[in-house]
């Protein structure tokens, strides 16, 4: 069954490349400009869903990376500069569209837990796609 002709995992397939953001942590301290230099759990999962899209071919992957003292990732993902975003810190401003210029996400289960203290909010990361297109978040939870 193919996708419906504007949806994401077509548009995906229509380009042969999966754009994927990674947000680069704060305390960080290379410099990751080359995709041979990006790694960890969020390029791992790309590669992943680039392999699940393109049937076994992981290589059809452009990464882009973010900062992540931004909301400049988000902003991509909203604009569709990224298909999907690795790395994203959840919060309740993003996924329950509080700015009409973001738009809303869906955010997965959190892989990764912050390390604040008792007193503080405890923040997650999640992989986030666009809210607008379910089938799409649906897959990428999938993977």
């Amino acid at each position: 069954v193919e996708p419906a002709a504007d949806s994401t995992l077509s548009k995906i397939r229509t380009n042969q490349t999966l754009n994927c953001g990674v947000v680069v942590p704060r305390d960080f301290g290379g410099n990751v400009t080359g995709s041979d230099k990006l790694v960890g759990m969020g390029v791992d999962f790309c590669r992943a869903l680039a392999a699940a899209i393109f049937v076994g071919d992981f290589e059809n992957v452009k990464f882009i990376t973010f900062p992540e003292s931004d909301n400049s990732s988000f902003i991509a993902l909203a604009n569709e500069t990224v298909d999907v975003l690795v790395g994203g810190k959840v919060e309740r401003k993003y996924d329950f569209k509080s700015s009409p210029m973001l738009g809303g996400f869906h955010f997965s289960t959190p892989y990764y837990y912050g390390s604040e203290s008792a007193n503080d909010d405890v923040s997650f990361y999640s992989i986030a796609t666009r809210e607008d297109d379910v089938v799409f978040a649906s897959f990428v939870n999938c993977i």
